[in-house]
């Protein structure tokens, strides 16, 4: 009798905390709630040698190969043998941050913070270069959770990072865009935006450093 009752004790404690604290479910993440160490997290990593990048609707197959030199990080996407799109990125252990994407940007925009929380936001202030042309800048850069669903990642869940960004035009209203960049803890970048015309996807196949392989 009285281990029936201590059962009952219990299992009314476990409810009681799970209505209290919320409990968590077995569901398989990959972008935990708080990012703490850049050699665990892995920000540089190549997910996929084998990309499609968007632009204007068309989509171009591409190969994308990593360079790195210091603590700059550059991606390549070569089609027919030619580079015809880069992105570089600043990794240090602090940071994991973009240096250029159609433009340049300086100081470089952070995107990633060790340690951070998912749901953290911070401000951007610089200058960003486009053509030689340098315009005074400033961004929101706001952290989620958000699970893919697309050929080549589907079901993975990620930390989103979006940039609202704002330029100076010259007139009263700045001009507009958000880049947007889905991370996978120990993967490296799955996908990235340039509002809507410019896209980086993984194609439709597994990445090379996938779990069991």
């Amino acid at each position: 009798m009285v281990k029936k009752v201590y059962a009952k004790l219990f299992v009314v404690a476990i409810l009681g905390g799970c209505f209290y604290f919320g409990c968590k479910t077995g569901t398989k993440t990959t972008g935990a709630e708080e990012i703490k160490l850049a050699t665990s997290f892995k920000p540089e990593a190549l997910f996929s040698p084998a990309i499609v990048l968007s632009l204007s609707d068309t989509d171009v197959p591409a190969t994308m190969q990593v360079k790195t030199q210091g603590s700059i990080v550059t991606f390549e996407s070569l089609a027919h043998g030619t580079v015809f799109d880069v992105e570089r990125y600043e990794a240090i252990p602090a940071s994991f941050s973009l240096l250029e994407m159609v433009e340049t940007y300086e100081p470089a925009v952070k995107l990633i913070g060790f340690p951070m929380s998912i749901g953290d936001s911070w401000d951007w202030n610089g200058v960003q270069t486009s053509a030689l042309i340098r315009r005074k800048a400033k961004a929101k850069i706001t952290s989620s959770l958000d699970t893919l669903h697309m050929e080549g990642a589907a079901g993975l869940e990620t930390v989103k990072i979006s940039v609202a960004l704002e330029v100076e035009s010259g007139v009263a209203k700045p001009r507009q865009s958000t880049l947007e960049f889905w991370f996978a803890a120990g993967k490296g970048i799955v996908k990235r935006t340039y509002g809507t015309a410019i896209v980086r996807r993984p194609a439709n196949m597994k990445p090379r450093n996938e779990e069991g392989e």
